[in-house]
C-alpha cells in the first residue's frame, strides 16, 4: 500500500475511533500520528492524547464516554487545571492538522472535537448531541483553518506540540 494511501486509512480508522467513543487511546494516538505523519503534528498528537490519558486515568475510549456521559463535557469537569489541560490537548490535536491532507486533518480535528465536548456514542441524549456538536466544530474548524490561514506560519504550527505538551503537563499536575 502506497504511504498516502496508508495515511489516509490511519486517518480513517482514527476517524472512526474519534467518532464512535470505543477502543483504545493509545491506538488513537498512533493512528493519528501515522496519519499526520510530520515530526511536530504525531508528537502534538501522541502528547494529546496521552494528556487525555493522564486526565481520565484510562486509556479506554468506552471508560471516558461513559464518565462523559455522567458527568457532561471534558471541558466543563473536575478541577479547573483538568479542564484546561483538555482544553489545551483539543487545540494541540486541532493545530496538529494544520498542514495535513484533509482526511488527517479532519480526523485530528473530529478528535479535538472528542476531546472537548466528549464522544458521540455517549448514552445520554444530552452527552450525544453535545458531543455531536464539538465533533462537527473540531472537523469543521480543521477544515476551515487552512482555509484562514493559508500559508500556516511555522509558529503557529510549532505551537501545537507546546500545547499539547502544557496540556500533559496539566493533567499530570491536577
Amino acid at each position: 500500500m502506497p504511504w498516502p494511501s496508508a495515511r489516509t486509512v490511519a486517518a480513517l480508522a482514527a476517524l472512526t475511533l474519534a467518532v464512535s467513543g470505543r477502543g483504545d487511546l493509545v491506538l488513537l494516538g498512533v493512528l493519528l500520528a501515522v496519519a499526520l505523519a510530520d515530526r511536530r503534528s504525531s508528537t502534538a498528537a501522541l502528547l494529546a492524547v496521552a494528556a487525555v490519558v493522564v486526565r481520565w486515568g484510562t486509556t479506554s475510549a468506552d471508560t471516558i464516554t461513559g464518565a462523559a456521559s455522567t458527568l457532561g463535557p471534558g471541558l466543563r469537569v473536575g478541577p479547573p487545571l483538568a479542564a484546561i489541560a483538555l482544553g489545551l490537548a483539543a487545540l494541540g490535536l486541532l493545530l496538529s492538522g494544520l498542514a495535513a491532507p484533509r482526511w488527517p486533518r479532519l480526523a485530528a480535528g473530529a478528535a479535538a472535537g472528542a476531546v472537548a465536548g466528549g464522544p458521540v456514542a455517549a448514552l445520554s441524549a444530552g452527552a450525544f448531541v453535545v458531543g455531536l456538536v464539538a465533533m462537527m466544530a473540531g472537523a469543521a474548524l480543521a477544515w476551515l483553518l487552512p482555509r484562514l490561514v493559508p500559508e500556516p506560519s511555522d509558529r503557529l504550527r510549532s505551537a501545537a506540540p507546546a500545547l499539547a505538551a502544557a496540556a500533559l503537563a496539566l493533567a499530570a499536575v491536577w
